[in-house]
């Protein structure tokens, strides 16, 4: 029997106006975190999404209160700074595991943070939940590269 595990899913904050040339003012937020949450939430595991890209949250008292067993981050080029500066937070708040993902993270997985414990390249719904259910042969050799 699977035991429940209880995910973190979150994504950096928007971009300041005129930061970065990719950036448009909008709104949209990070859809693989809905495809991620539903796809952890089937396998039986409690998730919270955080998104401070659409609504800044004080991950600090979100990360006590949830208790997330891991935290899983969306990382994309036009919020790369933002985005940097999120995972230092979360590594002030808790050990738990933290695994970056999303176009950054697939594309130029070395200019990741070394405080980073997993990059997950491609799809991550499946190698997520391995690494919350601590799965000892993850089969994802290209997939994930354990950074500690």
């Amino acid at each position: 029997m699977r035991q429940s595990k209880r995910i973190m899913l979150t994504a950096a904050r928007m971009p300041d106006l005129g930061t970065t040339a990719l950036h448009y003012g909008d709104l949209r937020p990070a859809m693989g975190l809905g495809f991620l949450a539903a796809y952890a939430e089937q396998q039986g595991h409690e998730v919270a999404i955080r998104d401070n890209y659409c609504k800044p949250f004080d991950m600090h008292k979100e990360i006590e209160e949830f208790k997330p067993d891991i935290i899983g981050m969306y990382m994309h080029t036009p919020g790369y700074y933002a985005a940097c500066d999120l995972i230092d937070e979360i590594k002030e708040a808790t050990d738990a595991p933290l695994v970056v993902g999303g176009p950054h993270a697939s594309l130029m997985p070395h200019n990741v943070p070394d405080k980073v414990d997993f990059i997950v390249t491609g799809e991550g719904e499946q190698i997520l939940v391995d690494l919350a259910e601590n799965k000892n042969a993850i089969k994802w050799s290209v997939a994930v590269a354990c950074i500690n």
